[in-house]
């Protein structure tokens, strides 16, 4: 499994477009994402797809049944990439969410890979906090919360409001994936997690890839999997 063409050691700073080929099931497929840096001021990280999409990805392929015949939101989407690699690998549904501005972008990345008109994939607005926009989403819960690469300094407010979406959106007896890089510290991210195991005690965490072990500070690309009791109630 690789991204065609490309290093794998760091995120694609170019204009263009970036191809996971995997395999699963004995299935074959491929997922292309748009890479775009803009000349102008926007932030380019959603534009981005991050070392720990692709190993999730190599992850998923091997456990598919994570995310076969299940109905995945993905928050936070980007490029969209581990939504679209779960539809690609077997959910029942795959809904992908941003901030407004980040729409366009969702779309895009639907329509390279021919999901522009495929209802079982869809694209809305969910800014973390707004229950108004959790309400619109196409379905009241999912099996599947994805959170690819979410993490990263934001601050205990937007985490608040993070968890609060999660609480909202994910079913009884569900999971809550998220896919985290660790950068030599995680203080700034702790509280999040601090959140996530207070609220679903049973999580745990799996290492994707190790970083160089002769750095003391190494990278490393981490899964952490909360399962979701079946008797949470809403």
């Amino acid at each position: 499994m690789s991204f065609a063409g490309l290093h794998d050691d760091g995120p694609v700073r170019a204009n263009g477009f970036r191809t996971y080929d995997g395999e699963s099931d004995g299935k074959k497929f491929s997922v292309i994402i748009p890479q775009e840096i803009s000349n102008d001021d926007r932030d380019p990280t959603g534009w981005m797809l991050w070392p720990a999409a692709r190993c999730f990805a190599d992850y998923l392929s091997l456990r598919p049944e994570i995310v076969r015949g299940k109905d995945v939101l993905e928050l936070g989407s980007g490029t969209g990439f581990g939504g679209i690699a779960s539809y690609m690998m077997g959910a029942k549904s795959v809904t992908l969410t941003d901030l407004s501005e980040g729409l366009k972008r969702l779309r895009e990345s639907c329509r390279c890979n021919g999901l522009e008109s495929v209802e079982e994939v869809q694209v809305h607005a969910c800014p973390w906090g707004d229950m108004v926009a959790v309400d619109e989403l196409p379905r009241k819960q999912y099996d599947v919360i994805l959170c690819c690469e979410v993490l990263y300094k934001q601050g205990e407010d937007v985490y608040e409001a993070l968890m609060q979406t999660i609480r909202k959106t994910v079913k009884p007896g569900g999971k809550v994936l998220i896919v985290y890089e660790y950068r030599g510290s995680m203080l700034e991210d702790q509280y999040m997690f601090d959140l996530l195991f207070d609220e679903y005690p049973e999580g745990r965490m799996e290492v994707l890839e190790e970083g160089d072990e002769d750095e003391e500070d190494a990278e490393r690309r981490l899964l952490y999997m909360f399962p979701v009791p079946d008797n949470t109630t809403k």
